[in-house]
């Protein structure tokens, strides 16, 4: 297949350096998405399909800026606001009177990011993004050690289970990825709403509980429910259908 220049995304090395890519490579970093599926979206590229794009790129990454007067701004103003700010800050290290210094630094997304943790050992932090990304870093040297691909909106949350073998993304494209910490494969998807327009996924987390019939994930969503899904330990997966809680004000509720 013809391939014409910047059609697929970029790669970016641990020093934020640009690279070209070429089919090969994709399919390479792609190994859970079929040949057919991947030559379905170059073909939309190159016939401008927008069936199987996003507003910032294609399914496999955000590759250019959102228009400014996207409704989606909205919830970026919303992670931006509960941070307490209102735009992108750059603090200086300097405000803490010296007491902290910079031991590494990560480069890699090329939006801003919204949502970052230290896996169980503490050797791997993991940061999910505006470029619809989510990337697990080396803590020791700050290098890139997986980009986790599939989300076609900005990133709103993560969440590691206490064993430290799932990770879950949420996002304001209306799903919740749950991912195989240790080989960044990716587990399950998790649909707020299978029918009709998307919800944004607001936060994500997993229950502590010992026992299966108690484990949960847990997901909150812009339309006021929080949904619970169960998941197995020994398996390693999650059951697609929720026990749903309403927590939408009722007019009873008023005082």
């Amino acid at each position: 297949m013809e391939q014409k220049p910047m059609m697929l995304p970029p790669r970016i090395d641990w020093q934020g350096q640009r690279h070209r890519s070429d089919y090969e490579a994709l399919a390479r970093s792609h190994p859970h998405v079929s040949t057919n599926e991947l030559l379905r979206v170059m073909q939309a590229r190159i016939s401008g399909d927008t069936s199987l794009m996003t507003s910032g790129g294609t399914v496999l990454g955000r590759t250019r800026r959102r228009p400014s007067d996207s409704v989606r701004n909205a919830l970026t103003t919303k992670l931006r606001r509960r941070q307490g700010t209102t735009h992108v800050q750059q603090l200086p290290l300097t405000m803490a009177g010296g007491m902290y210094r910079q031991l590494v630094r990560c480069h890699g997304h090329k939006y801003p990011t919204f949502c970052v943790l230290f896996d169980r050992t503490g050797r791997r932090m993991i940061t999910g993004s505006d470029d619809y990304l989510v990337k697990v870093w080396c803590t020791r040297t700050g290098y890139l050690i997986n980009t986790l691909k599939g989300h076609q909106d900005v990133v709103t949350d993560i969440a590691l289970n206490t064993e430290n073998t799932l990770l879950a993304s949420a996002s304001a494209d209306g799903t919740v990825r749950v991912w195989n910490v240790r080989t960044g494969e990716p587990r399950t998807v998790l649909v707020a709403h299978a029918q009709g327009r998307a919800k944004g996924i607001t936060g994500v987390k997993f229950s502590p509980a010992a026992c299966d019939e108690l484990r949960f994930v847990a997901t909150a969503c812009d339309d006021g429910l929080c949904r619970l899904y169960r998941w197995s330990r020994s398996r390693l997966a999650v059951d697609a259908e929720p026990i749903v809680v309403d927590g939408r004000s009722q007019s009873r509720d008023a005082v």
